[in-house]
């Protein structure tokens, strides 16, 4: 496990962010994480609104219509804030880690958007992990092995991606699910 998905679990049992409830989960609001308790990756508000957003697109079923440009920064930071957001949050349903492994894919879909730090699968991959480990159901199974394909696919392109250039996104999950 890497050094980044280590501190996403510590973080996990640190954050006790209030939830408001929706039809189909939970969603953290903004606001709601109270700052004595919030790790200190949590006291910036970029990354409060980041995690906040991603929580917002957690309550949406796949195949996840949005987010194309607002997921497409995270890469691998969205491994870390589906990890804080399961860290207080009922397990994951089969729906929602079908949302969660859209996030996933939209975050690496256009490289060029994913700042240097974040452009290395590694939390990704761990966690991919820990869902096939945990999955029942066989969509799921199946999409899992796709998503870590195509994040295996990722090492090859991303020292000649450069930052920031407009690009067009990498080919579409499953079945043009994207």
């Amino acid at each position: 496990m890497g050094k980044r998905f280590a501190i996403s679990l510590l973080a996990c049992g640190v954050v006790m962010g209030q939830s408001t409830s929706s039809s189909q989960g939970h969603v953290v609001t903004p606001g709601a994480l109270p700052n004595p308790r919030v790790p200190v990756l949590f006291q910036n508000p970029a990354t409060q609104a980041r995690f906040a957003n991603l929580s917002a697109y957690m309550g949406f079923p796949s195949p996840l219509k949005g987010g194309d440009e607002t997921l497409a920064a995270y890469g691998d930071s969205a491994a870390f804030f589906i990890s804080v957001f399961t860290g207080h949050n009922p397990p994951l349903s089969a729906p929602q880690t079908l949302t969660a492994l859209d996030i996933i894919h939209k975050s690496f879909a256009r490289l060029n958007a994913v700042q240097s730090g974040d452009r290395k699968p590694e939390a990704t991959l761990a966690l991919l992990k820990i869902f096939q480990a945990t999955a029942v159901d066989q969509t799921v199974k199946e999409r899992i092995a796709i998503e870590t394909n195509f994040l295996n696919t990722l090492p090859a392109t991303i020292e000649s991606t450069p930052i920031g250039v407009p690009g067009q996104p990498r080919p579409a999950g499953p079945a043009g699910l994207f």
